[in-house]
């Protein structure tokens, strides 16, 4: 599989795509940088699907309960 040809797919499309020819997946959210940074080689990861909107919310509230 070859990475699409950038300049003629849309925004969304292009998003979808990362780095070596492999669909991107999934996303982190700045609010979860720290815990993911602190996982160990055998600790196991669970993604959870969240809209960019609730993601800003959670971030903004986790701001304000550490600041």
């Amino acid at each position: 599989m070859s990475e699409p040809d950038f300049p003629q797919m849309n925004a969304t499309a292009r998003h979808l795509w990362g780095l070596g020819d492999y669909p991107k997946i999934a996303n982190v959210a700045r609010l979860d940088f720290g815990v993911l940074a602190q996982l160990a080689a055998p600790e196991a990861l669970r993604f959870r699907l969240v809209t960019l909107a609730e993601a800003q919310r959670l971030y903004v509230a986790r701001e304000r309960e550490y600041s």
